[in-house]
């Protein structure tokens, strides 16, 4: 066995405080009643993938790539998992699952990490190390941000009704919509983002609420260009546009972040 730690297995050995070896069983992962792993197709005219559907019996994945829902089922940000093959970021499967009783949503993501394991022959180690961050603080003024009623749904993307409303300019692009400071932080996380910044993105706002949160960057269009579409001259970068629309800014910090790098996977028989 190679060295490590490696989630999805059901026995561990350890060594027994008497100085004798011994095995003892660890807790496996809760499992999925009947659940269907198939390969998905991408539209011709694109698709969009996005948090799964869950309800307390049923758990949808419908066409993400492999690298997503392992995201997805480790909490993790883009730049947490290491050791993945090209194929996983691009080849996108679709998940239908049920459970035999009312199930919560973390406990189904553990019944997703099981499937992973069992389907795609899923192994990983984890780590945690210590680097440098960015860190999400208040901005000079305090955040600007309007708080979400309880009852109010989190959008999934933004409409050009939502950019007028919100007084953006016309020459601006929607960059981020979501409720909480963990959808921020995964939005500066993404890798386009992350290429910028150059570290990772935590909060330290210390805001636990859902709020409205909307960001557009503004773009200023090459007038003297003449070939086919748009040239941009100048795009506005994302951590000043939430600075100037959400009150936030990054500082910064070090932090002991937490690391899954995986050491096997395969693609799954469709069933």
């Amino acid at each position: 066995m190679r060295a490590g730690r490696f989630l999805g297995l059901s026995w561990v050995v350890c060594l027994l405080a008497g100085g004798a070896w011994g095995q003892q069983v660890a807790k496996p992962l809760p499992a999925f009643d009947a659940a269907s792993v198939r390969p998905f197709v991408l539209p011709a005219d694109g698709w969009a993938w996005g948090k799964p559907d869950m309800d307390p019996l049923h758990f949808r994945m419908p066409g993400a790539p492999l690298r997503f829902i392992i995201l997805t089922a480790y909490g993790l940000d883009d730049f947490q998992l290491t050791g993945l093959p090209d194929w996983a970021a691009h080849e996108f499967f679709t998940i239908n699952a049920i459970t035999d009783a009312p199930t919560p949503p973390d406990q189904m993501l553990l019944m997703l990490r099981r499937l992973l394991a069992e389907r795609f022959q899923l192994q990983v180690e984890e780590s945690d190390r210590e680097q440098p961050v960015w860190a999400i603080v208040a901005a000079p003024g305090g955040p600007k941000l309007k708080p979400r009623a309880d009852d109010e749904t989190c959008p999934r993307g933004i409409s050009g009704d939502d950019m007028k409303a919100a007084g953006a300019p016309r020459n601006s692009s929607s960059s981020y919509n979501g409720c909480t400071m963990a959808d921020l932080v995964k939005a500066f996380n993404r890798p386009g983002n992350a290429m910028q910044l150059g570290r990772p993105v935590i909060d330290k706002t210390g805001l636990t609420g859902r709020y409205h949160m909307l960001v557009w960057t503004e773009i200023e269009i090459d007038e003297t260009y003449t070939g086919p579409g748009q040239r941009m001259s100048y795009v506005e970068p994302f951590r000043e546009a939430v600075e100037k629309e959400l009150g936030l800014k990054l500082v910064e910090d070090r932090q002991n972040l937490h690391f899954v790098k995986v050491v096997n996977v395969a693609r799954p028989d469709p069933n």
